[in-house]
């Protein structure tokens, strides 16, 4: 049995918590490292069907991505936010781990 990792919601930038917890969404790349105690940056993956809504919270001043989404600054922190689902982030090689912090859920690639 592992021990159940403690995670401090109030850290993480407050759009990426309304994002993740209302609408499936997941944080992927280096944000969602275990061993990351301070990320540098939050890469936000939206399911296509959600997409729509969650584009209505996007920032005025975000700058669009070459993948569809949109990249600003919350709370400190660099946020790019586009759409895809889990399964397709999860297939490329530079993502080894993927996390719904609303329900503290943690997938880690095994290669």
């Amino acid at each position: 049995m592992s021990a159940q990792l403690k995670v401090n919601l109030k850290r993480i930038p407050r759009i990426v918590r309304l994002i993740c917890g209302s609408y499936d969404a997941w944080i992927v790349g280096g944000a969602s490292d275990p061993n990351q105690s301070i990320p540098k940056d939050y890469d936000v993956c939206v399911p296509f069907r959600q997409w729509k809504e969650v584009a209505l919270l996007i920032p005025k001043d975000a700058r669009p991505t070459l993948y569809g989404g949109w990249k600003f600054q919350c709370d400190g922190f660099l946020v790019d936010v586009w759409p895809q689902d889990l399964g397709d982030v999860l297939i490329c090689a530079k993502c080894k781990w993927a996390w719904q912090p609303q329900h503290n859920i943690r997938i880690t690639k095994v290669l």
